[in-house]
């Protein structure tokens, strides 16, 4: 009998819908099948909780209070204004697609831009043949979501977007802590050090992430990794000493350190 290693969905799920509304969640270590007329999914384990009213993320709840207050239909404009209720400008979400599966239309919206959007038919690209294109490359050159495109893959400003997110406003660490800003540093850190192979970019994104949590043991084990690929070896070891110094239980600091350590020897 033929399984599937689930476990790259330890800190995510997939959600299949078919036309008929039932649905498959699959989790890490689950499958949850359901069928209500109505479900709102959202980042957090189905499996882990009683009720949608135990969970408090912010954009869930708008969501949720939304779908309380108006008059559901099962159009793709209602559904476009449910996603626009749980849309949040420090999210990182980078599109938003939905789906009508009667009709089997599709449309997107880029970044946190609803004013603009592309739809088609599954039909109309089955017929394009085999082909592949950029989300961002459907919207006009001016618009918003376009804009932030550019702005998130600046390779001469690779923290703008982290920037513009946070504007003018003065945060205190744990403010930045609580809005998990330490999470969308290492998640777009990370795209650039290993997606992008920009090294130079990650190490810039990983500084300015401990520059606002200069308590964040993780942060600095992340600039370790980028200056360590990036062959800056003894900026490397003082990033990675740092994170050890906030967190001595960090055992991958101290491979890494011990491997810096031959290196130099060499």
């Amino acid at each position: 009998m033929a399984t599937i290693d689930l476990g790259f969905l330890v800190t995510g799920m997939i959600v299949f819908v078919d036309k008929t509304g039932d649905y498959l969640i699959v989790e890490g270590e689950e499958l949850i099948l359901g069928s209500e007329s109505e479900q709102c999914f959202s980042n957090f384990y189905y499996s882990q909780i009683e009720s949608t009213d135990e969970v408090e993320l912010a954009n869930f709840k708008n969501g949720m209070k939304y779908l309380s207050e108006s008059d559901g239909n099962a159009s793709i404009d209602y559904t476009s204004d449910v996603m626009e209720s749980m849309m949040r400008q420090e999210d990182l979400t980078q599109y938003t697609t939905v789906y009508d599966l009667q009709e089997l239309k599709v449309r997107v919206y880029l970044f946190h831009d609803y004013t603009n959007f592309v739809e088609f038919t599954l039909d109309e690209k089955i017929q394009e043949g085999n082909h592949q294109v950029m989300i961002a490359d459907l919207f006009p050159k001016d618009s918003p979501g376009y804009a932030n495109y550019l702005n998130y893959n600046d390779p001469k400003n690779p923290t703008g977007f982290l920037k513009n997110l946070i504007g003018e406003e003065s945060l205190t660490e744990e403010e930045f802590e609580e809005m998990g800003f330490s999470w969308m540093v290492n998640t777009i850190g990370y795209e650039w050090l290993s997606d992008k192979e920009d090294s130079e970019g990650a190490v810039e994104i990983f500084k300015f992430g401990t520059e606002l949590m200069p308590n964040n043991a993780n942060l600095f084990d992340s600039l370790g990794e980028a200056y360590f690929t990036n062959e800056d070896y003894e900026k490397s070891k003082l990033a990675y000493e740092q994170s050890l110094t906030l967190n001595p239980e960090n055992e991958g600091a101290k491979v890494k350190l011990e491997e810096l350590s031959q290196l130099q020897k060499k």
